[in-house]
């Protein structure tokens, strides 16, 4: 049996630096492929503890670390 890896709670604490870098908005706008707002809110939503949003949060992280990665190798 698995267990249940705490992403969401990660995310807020030890990775917060490392994920708010890539969500910036105006990082996220200039690169376009999410909705700036939309994904501002759902990190908003996600901090106040409104919305858990670890799923879509960590796709999103996950995509936008890859793109860095692959951004700078070019």
């Amino acid at each position: 049996m698995g267990f249940a890896v705490p992403v969401g709670e990660w995310i807020k604490g030890s990775m917060r630096e490392w994920a708010e870098e890539l969500v910036n908005k105006k990082r996220i706008a200039q690169e376009g492929y999410f909705n700036a707002q939309a994904v501002g809110e759902m990190w908003q939503q996600h901090f106040s503890g409104r919305f858990n949003h670890t799923h879509e949060l960590w796709n999103i992280l996950m995509f936008q670390a890859w793109l860095s990665k692959n951004q700078s190798d070019n």
